[in-house]
């Protein structure tokens, strides 16, 4: 495993090969748009409101750069709460650019899914469930400072929870005339 880059959590390192490894991720973001579909200005955004300084921010979204590469490898779908997609870290202009993104990337086979306000238990907390080729699940989950992997009879309500029928495609199709 590749050493964390400074001002990296050791855990990233830790969900990074996780993420190598999957052949399916599903992702339930509540708060933030996923740090795999994340762009600089969003990224940088919110890593500096969270406290990180510009120094350690930079090497944060180097090691999210490179987890990002294996997005064309593996089947993902995020499931984004519609708040998130008004949420504007970076300002305005990093939120349109982080936008066009999520459209982008979604005409590009990557699965970005819109959950409108209504109740559903899988908005309790973002998670991502990760599934592998021959080894059971895992879902991580992210808290302020560190983050949990839960495993075995745990990732079972997760499993459950990964298709809600209530999400639309980003962006949202038109309708028929």
């Amino acid at each position: 495993m590749v050493p964390p880059l400074p001002g990296v959590q050791a855990d990233v390192g830790t969900l990074a090969a996780y993420e190598s490894t999957a052949n399916v991720m599903t992702n339930w973001a509540t708060a933030l748009v996923p740090g795999l579909l994340q762009t600089y200005a969003y990224a940088i955004g919110f890593m500096t409101a969270d406290g990180a300084s510009a120094e350690d921010a930079e090497m944060r979204w180097i090691a999210r750069l490179r987890r990002q590469q294996v997005l064309p490898k593996v089947d993902y779908t995020a499931f984004i709460h519609e708040a998130v997609l008004h949420t504007a870290f970076g300002g305005r202009a990093a939120l349109a650019e982080q936008l066009s993104h999520l459209h982008d990337v979604g005409t590009r086979g990557i699965g970005v899914r819109v959950v409108r306000h209504q109740p559903h238990a899988a908005l309790m907390h973002s998670w991502l469930l990760i599934e592998f080729p021959s080894s059971p699940p895992i879902v991580h989950v992210e808290l302020q400072r560190s983050t949990v992997d839960l495993h075995d009879e745990e990732t079972e309500a997760y499993l459950r929870l990964r298709g809600c029928s209530t999400a639309s495609p980003f962006p949202p199709r038109k309708a028929a005339v």
